[in-house]
C-alpha cells in the first residue's frame, strides 16, 4: 500500500537543487530574475512550516527524495509558464512608458500608389466652306423722239422783182445775161411740232458662280505617363485621454514597481503544492 509522507520545508529545501527563474527580454538576451540561493532563501522565510506531500511506492519516501520532488515539481511548474514569465519581464522592466501618460501609440503605415495620366485626345474640325454668286442685272434703254406737225413760211407784203444785167464785157454767170430776184416787204416764218418723248431703259448683267472650300483636320495625342510610388506615415499618439487623473497614473506606477516577479512566481507555486498543516 502506498505511503504518503508530509515534509515541512525546512526539513527538505536546501541549495543542493535549482530553483532560480530565469526570462528572455525583448532583445532575446536571458536574464535571471533571481537565483537558486535566494529562492530557496525566500521560500524558507516565508513557507517553512508549510508541508509537502510525497507519494513513494511501498517504502516511506526520504528527505531526499521529498527533495527530488519538490525540485522537479518546481522546474515543471516554471517550464510550463515560462513564456508568460517571459512577457511579463518584458512588461515590467522593457518598455519605457511616462507615468503621466496613459497613451503611446504608434501607427505606420505604407500607401502605394500607381498614378497614371493617359492622353487620348482627338481634335476633329471637318466641314465645307460655300460662296455663290448668283446676280442679275437687267437695263434697256429705248429712246425715241417724235416730232409732229408742219413747217410753216407766211410771205407779207409786196413782191419785189429785180432785173439785174451783167456789164459789158464782164464775166456773164447769167443765162441770159440778165437775173430777177423776187423779196417781199415782210416774210413771216412759223415752225409748230406736236411732239413727243419716251424713253425705256433695261440693262441686263448676269453674274454666276460659285466658289468652294472644304477642309477637314485631325489632330491626336496619344500616350501616358505611369508614376509608381510609396509614401510611408509615422504617426504616434501619446499623453492622457482625460479619464484618469495624473495623481492616480503615479499611485499605480508606484504600485507596479513594488511588484517583485520572482517573488510573485514563488509564491503562486506555494499555494499550488504545498499547505499548512
Amino acid at each position: 500500500m502506498a505511503v504518503r509522507t508530509n515534509y515541512e520545508l525546512f526539513d527538505i529545501l536546501t541549495n543542493e537543487k535549482d530553483f532560480s527563474i530565469s526570462a528572455t527580454d525583448l532583445s532575446n538576451n536571458t536574464q535571471t530574475i533571481i537565483s537558486s540561493a535566494n529562492a530557496v532563501q525566500y521560500m524558507l522565510h516565508k513557507y517553512g512550516t508549510r508541508n509537502y506531500s510525497v507519494l513513494r511506492g511501498m517504502d516511506p519516501a526520504t528527505k531526499a527524495e521529498a527533495l527530488n520532488d519538490f525540485s522537479f515539481d518546481f522546474r515543471l511548474w516554471v517550464s510550463n509558464r515560462q513564456h508568460n514569465i517571459d512577457l511579463q519581464y518584458q512588461a515590467l522592466f522593457d518598455y519605457d512608458f511616462s507615468p503621466i501618460e496613459n497613451v503611446d501609440r504608434y501607427e505606420s503605415e505604407t500607401i502605394n500608389r500607381d498614378d497614371t495620366t493617359t492622353y487620348g485626345k482627338t481634335n476633329t474640325v471637318s466641314g465645307t466652306d460655300t460662296t455663290t454668286y448668283g446676280r442679275t442685272d437687267t437695263r434697256t434703254i429705248d429712246s425715241t423722239t417724235d416730232h409732229n406737225g408742219s413747217d410753216t413760211v407766211t410771205k407779207n407784203g409786196a413782191e419785189i422783182n429785180e432785173t439785174t444785167k451783167a456789164g459789158f464785157n464782164a464775166p456773164n454767170s447769167y443765162t441770159p445775161d440778165t437775173k430777177t430776184t423776187t423779196t417781199y416787204d415782210d416774210v413771216a416764218e412759223q415752225t409748230a411740232f406736236n411732239s413727243g418723248t419716251t424713253e425705256d431703259t433695261s440693262d441686263t448683267n448676269v453674274s454666276s458662280g460659285s466658289d468652294s472650300l472644304s477642309k477637314s483636320e485631325t489632330a491626336t495625342e496619344g500616350g501616358s505617363d505611369t508614376t509608381d510610388s510609396d509614401t510611408l506615415r509615422t504617426l504616434r499618439v501619446h499623453g492622457n485621454v482625460g479619464i484618469t487623473s495624473n495623481a492616480t497614473l503615479l499611485r499605480e506606477t508606484l504600485e507596479l514597481r513594488t511588484i517583485a516577479l520572482a517573488e510573485m512566481l514563488i509564491d503562486n507555486f506555494i499555494n499550488d503544492y504545498t499547505y499548512y498543516a
